[in-house]
């Protein structure tokens, strides 16, 4: 029999939901506690008391950054390896996405306030991004335990009226992004998807564009966290699709054994109105489609955990990445059994619609009020870009593409 040789404790908000062990056989188990309310997790329920390796891994691997870059300068950074999922939540989950809070038997759970915020002079800003590739999630400040999921370089910060900064203990209000190195232009490119996407009445995580010193960064506002006070904030729950459904991050597309369109529409039903969140991931769908964010893979969708209600989160890291050449070129989830989007014609849309099990007709009215409304949105937020000042050349290829894309799918839906 294995036997447990270490184990930390996972919190809920302020709840303690239950343990994560590590046996000596170098697996996970999740064990919930006896007072435990909430799941962590929809494929986690409650009725099952222990789950095993398999969606320890998944579930809670699945909250640490996946860039072995990132994880290898975390690890150095608390002498532990890259490659332990456990040792890596021990050192940053205290902070995690959602309402989650991994911690060490005993010690006190992150307060909800945002007393004990260290304030970022611009200069201390800059300095913090221009480290981030090689002090990712902001690992060298004292104090910092936070973790965020993803490739991109990114941090979690605090934006309060007299400053940004990091909490020591608490939570954070918004994720920061730099530009890519090896492919600039992507955060306005980002900045411009997800503009055009609100402005078309599709609910995305609120972003900015702001500069310190030289450098431009693109804030995206938390919808995990709901701020009650100027100094108090609420954690709310959620989770990837990939998490949800206990699929390990490195399988996150189709192709390597992640989620296909039809899984996601049916993880749909745990949600409160299975019908208007199936409708809004159909939007989401053609909407990716249509600005080219063929990377739109299984942990770039998310479920919020409300009060006694799950939804479909809002949207995030929406970019055209048609608009860089070194990116993929195909879809990270096909359609009709297709990967390329030059292979999708009526046709595979509807043996989407037959697979999701959604009308053909009405997916064709979303299709519509998308490609007849999105070109002159996206050139309106160009412009607004340009007359600011905070564009790039690749924010001009992505609206010729979105442009080309409407104009296409409109022809190829009305033959």
């Amino acid at each position: 029999m294995n036997k447990m040789i270490d184990e930390l404790d996972v919190y809920l908000n302020s709840e303690l939901s239950g343990s994560l062990k590590l046996e000596r056989d170098d697996e996970m188990t999740f064990t919930y506690s006896d007072t435990a309310v909430r799941p962590v997790s929809v494929g986690m329920p409650l009725h099952e008391k222990s789950y095993g390796h398999k969606h320890c891994e998944a579930f809670f691997g699945g909250l640490l950054p996946e860039g072995d870059a990132a994880r290898k300068a975390i690890g150095k950074r608390f002498g532990v390896s890259e490659g332990n999922t456990f040792s890596l939540l021990r050192s940053i989950g205290a902070e995690c996405a959602g309402a989650l809070s991994i911690i060490s038997r005993g010690e006190s759970v992150p307060a909800e306030g945002m007393e004990e915020v260290n304030l970022l002079s611009e200069k201390e800003l800059a300095e913090h991004i221009r480290e981030l590739p090689r002090r990712p999630l902001f690992v060298e400040v004292k104090g910092i335990r936070l973790s965020l999921a993803g490739v991109q370089d990114k941090a979690a910060v605090t934006v309060l009226p007299e400053g940004i900064g990091i909490p020591k203990f608490g939570p954070t209000t918004h994720i920061l992004k730099p530009d890519l190195r090896e492919e600039p232009g992507v955060i306005f490119c980002e900045y411009l998807c997800m503009k055009s996407a609100a402005s078309l009445g599709i609910d995305v995580a609120e972003v900015q564009l702001r500069e310190a010193e030289d450098l431009v960064y693109l804030l995206v506002q938390r919808y995990d966290r709901i701020r009650d006070s100027q100094r108090s904030l609420t954690r709310v729950h959620q989770e990837d699709f990939c998490q949800a459904m206990a699929i390990p991050s490195k399988k996150k597309y189709q192709e390597d054994g992640g989620p296909s369109l039809k899984d996601c529409f049916h993880l749909l039903t745990k949600t409160a109105v299975p019908a208007l969140a199936r409708q809004k991931l159909l939007t989401a769908v053609v909407f990716n489609f249509l600005v080219s964010n063929l990377d739109a893979h299984g942990k770039n969708f998310s479920l919020l955990h409300g009060k006694n209600v799950i939804t479909l989160a809002p949207l995030y890291d929406l970019v055209c990445t048609a608009a860089f050449p070194d990116y993929s070129q195909e879809l990270a989830m096909e359609i009709g059994d297709y990967y390329e989007p030059k292979e999708i014609f009526a046709h595979q849309w509807r043996t989407l619609c037959e697979d999701i099990g959604y009308s053909f007709p009405a997916f064709k009215r979303i299709a519509r009020s998308l490609y007849s409304r999105l070109p002159s949105v996206a050139e309106k937020e160009l412009s607004n870009m340009q007359s600011e000042g905070r564009s790039h050349s690749a924010c001009e290829r992505a609206v010729k593409i979105i442009t080309a894309n409407c104009t296409e799918m409109e022809a190829r839906l009305n033959v």
